[in-house]
């Protein structure tokens, strides 16, 4: 068995392979990302991996993140909180939350308007959105591993759009949010973004 330990402090030269996870190694020292967490942007705002991909470095806030020597790393263990199945082991654990959504493996059961949604996806791919007036299949290639079935949320339009907050926690103090709007019902890839950093 491979004795592995996650450091921070010494990196050998990134590895970026044309797919799967990016990785560098120095003697028994791991380092694991997912391959959209290390795109390194340049200061023409082109994305090294993926020629003309990121648009946001164009933007105003990229002046913030471009000089920066920071690295973010992905850790491995928010591939289980990431993972839809969580959502209804956490509604069969709480049932009456208020903060929870019911959620379903296997079918939809009696609810009447439901998103499903593959166990392990991003970026709305493969989400279905069902309700007493749509029936809207998302495209892409995940879902192998299987479905979840959400009660579905609505979210207010304003003018035309769906706006929905994303937020990041540093330990307990808020760090930023992020705010993705869609035209759709789906926050997807195409969805706009605003980054909002906290000083």
């Amino acid at each position: 068995m491979l004795n592995t330990r996650y450091s921070f402090a010494t990196f050998a030269p990134l590895h970026r392979p044309k797919a799967g996870l990016h990785f560098c190694t120095v003697g028994q020292h791991v380092v694991l990302s997912l391959p959209h967490f290390l795109h390194p942007l340049t200061a023409d705002g082109r994305d090294e991996g993926d020629a003309g991909r990121n648009l946001m470095a164009s933007e105003a806030f990229a002046a913030h993140v471009l000089p920066s020597e920071s690295v973010i790393i992905e850790p491995a263990w928010k591939m289980i909180l990431s993972n839809k199945g969580i959502l209804p082991i956490l509604w069969e654990l709480n049932p009456d939350s208020p903060y929870l959504l019911p959620a379903y493996f296997d079918d939809p059961g009696d609810m009447f308007e439901w998103v499903k949604k593959p166990l392990l996806s991003r970026e709305g791919a493969n989400v279905t959105v069902h309700t007493m007036q749509d029936h809207i299949e998302g495209k892409g290639s995940y879902g192998a591993e299987g479905f979840i079935f959400q009660e579905l949320a609505t979210i207010p339009l304003f003018e035309g759009r769906r706006p929905v907050i994303g937020a990041w926690m540093v330990g307990q103090s808020a760090a930023g949010i992020g705010i993705r709007e869609s035209d759709g019902w789906v926050t997807d890839n195409t969805s706009r973004f605003v980054p909002h950093i906290f000083r």
